[in-house]
């Protein structure tokens, strides 16, 4: 009976109330909204799950709202982060998933340093009145963007920055709605080999998609709709893009060009091939330099400059 009566006073006592700051190690569903200033969480707990559990972790503009510098986490909603530095700061860490959020107002949604293996879809990645940009990846491998709206950033929606090696492995951006941004996605991370797959891209303030300084390395943009951006809608230029694919992508009424590939420098993107694209009332549909090496292969079109293209591909 005294046994029994121990136990009722265990199961009893109330659960564990996290604080900000806390260093998080084991499985966590919160149980009320956090105000926090600097750093709201800490996760130091390898293979565990933070559940917002439909709560609001707020910040005072600083600081990370969730920091991960390791691996096996899942991270959850439903629920908000907003108003830190970084919402989501995800710090060579590895096989994490990020999901049902609302990541927003922060100077910077989610940004992944390092990392591997990184799912992030389903959330809402919005910029508010701080926002500047809302997905960074920076020297990742594997890791995949998806499903998620990222809108109304004062910078960049979704970037692959300049940075120091290791190289970039693979990372994929796919069936995102990216709108509202001054510039929708731009890679300019050194061996990018960046697949832009399927997404929505949208009413930004400067260019839809935007390659430029990547060295020895090649992109796939496929499948994509970029529409009504007010500079260019899918834009290569400078460094060494070698064999980028640009395949079956609806591309209109964006300000300036449709799909322009461009050199700053000298002739070194070699065996660019864009194929299959649909392309109507853009400043002018198709513009190439004339210098690249790049073959244009059964795309539909209106406009192009020159007149004369480079020869269908062999």
């Amino acid at each position: 009976m005294a046994g029994f009566l121990l136990i009722a006073a265990v199961a009893a006592m109330p659960a564990f109330a996290v604080q900000c700051g806390d260093i998080i190690q084991t499985d966590l569903t919160l149980t009320s909204n956090l105000n926090c200033a600097g750093t709201a969480l800490r996760v130091f707990g390898p293979n565990i799950t933070i559940d917002l559990n439909g709560h609001n972790i707020t910040g005072d503009g600083t600081g990370d709202g969730i920091l991960i510098p390791v691996t096996g986490v899942t991270l959850k909603g439903k629920g908000r982060i907003s108003n830190f530095e970084t919402g989501v700061h995800l710090a060579t860490a590895g096989n994490i998933v990020i999901y049902d959020l609302t990541i927003e107002n922060n100077l910077t949604g989610v940004n992944v340093a390092r990392g591997g293996g990184v799912r992030i879809f389903d959330n809402t990645i919005r910029g508010g009145a701080n926002g500047q940009i809302g997905v960074a990846m920076e020297a990742v491998t594997h890791t995949a963007l998806y499903r998620n709206t990222i809108s109304g950033f004062s910078q960049i929606g979704v970037v692959i920055p300049t940075g120091d090696p290791p190289d970039e492995s693979i990372p994929v951006i796919s069936e995102n709605v990216i709108r509202e941004n001054q510039t929708g996605i731009s890679i300019r991370g050194l061996d990018s080999d960046s697949i832009i797959r399927g997404n929505f891209i949208v009413d930004n303030k400067l260019n839809g998609i935007e390659i430029a300084s990547i060295f020895e390395a090649g992109c796939t943009i496929q499948e994509n709709q970029v529409l009504r951006n007010g500079g260019n809608g899918i834009l290569l230029q400078g460094g060494s893009l070698t064999g980028c694919l640009i395949e079956n992508n609806l591309v209109e009424k964006n300000n300036l060009d449709g799909i322009s590939i461009v050199e700053d420098v000298q002739p070194a993107n070699q065996g660019i091939l864009v194929e299959g694209n649909r392309l109507s009332q853009n400043g002018t549909d198709l513009t190439w330099d004339g210098v690249s090496n790049s073959c244009w292969f059964q795309n539909v079109f209106v406009t192009s400059s020159p007149q004369v293209l480079p020869p269908n591909c062999s």
